[in-house]
């Protein structure tokens, strides 16, 4: 109980923040961010609706990503570990195709399958999806830069 009021208060001061921090994170996780997250990481995390403070404590990786062969321009879906290569949209990395031979191949879309264990400040502790946390940092400006939400006010 004590920690739902906390983060409701917590969130009635951050929801402009935090709400430009998940809509950073669907623009940014294809272009910047890594393909999955590690244990250790401090992220936003979602506890009854509301975003909380909270550090990754394991995770299970499931990552998978969507590829087109060459030169056939065939395309599968493929886990990360039969990838060999970075994990990165647009990379051009040997997979292992159906008949289980390793293929020249890019990289077209990463999907997150994971699912992270967060312990959050109060010790209480969830088991989420990638869908359901933000990385903590992304919330914050550099001061040259406005939040697209920064005219609508909660005042």
């Amino acid at each position: 109980m004590a920690l739902a009021f906390f983060c409701f208060f917590a969130t009635l001061s951050l929801i402009c923040n935090e709400i430009h921090a998940c809509f950073v994170f669907v623009v940014a996780q294809t272009l910047e961010e890594p393909p999955y997250l590690t244990v250790g990481t401090d992220v936003s995390a979602k506890y009854r609706g509301a975003f909380c403070e909270a550090k990754i404590k394991t995770a299970k990786r499931l990552v998978k990503a969507k590829v087109t062969f060459k030169p056939s321009s065939s395309t599968a879906e493929v886990h990360d570990e039969h990838i060999r290569g970075v994990l990165k949209v647009g990379a051009v990395v040997e997979a292992r195709n159906q008949d289980g031979i390793y293929q020249e191949a890019t990289i077209n879309k990463l999907t997150d399958a994971s699912l992270y264990t967060v312990v959050f400040n109060d010790g209480d502790e969830k088991t989420l999806r990638r869908s359901s946390l933000c990385l903590k940092g992304a919330r914050h400006f550099a001061e040259s830069e406005a939040s697209p939400l920064s005219a609508f006010s909660l005042v």
